[in-house]
């Protein structure tokens, strides 16, 4: 995804999943920054099942990756009516990876 990414040279990147965000106690949060990531990073873990991209902890390490280099992206859920249209639009959804400052 970041070499793709890279190489498109996106803007943002919108990455679909089956949760809400990057969940801790539950609840997605907002927006994340590497700077963000040892506060919440035992409630963040790897894939319960298989999962060729490590679960949510490798999406987020990529992201944060990209983030590092200017890309920010949203890992949202793409089960849920009408979020695919509102992340493709820039609406708030899920959580925003953005570099931290």
């Amino acid at each position: 995804m970041a070499y793709l990414a890279g190489e498109l040279e996106a803007d943002t990147v919108a990455v679909g999943s089956n949760v809400d965000g990057v969940l801790v106690s539950g609840r997605p949060l907002p927006c994340m920054g590497r700077n963000d990531l040892s506060q919440f990073e035992s409630d963040i873990g790897a894939s319960a099942g298989v999962d060729v991209t490590g679960g949510m902890r490798g999406k987020l390490e990529e992201l944060l990756e990209l983030a590092d280099r200017g890309t920010e992206s949203v890992i949202f859920n793409a089960g849920k009516k009408g979020n695919i249209t509102r992340a493709l639009k820039g609406e708030s959804v899920g959580t925003r990876i953005v570099r931290s400052k």
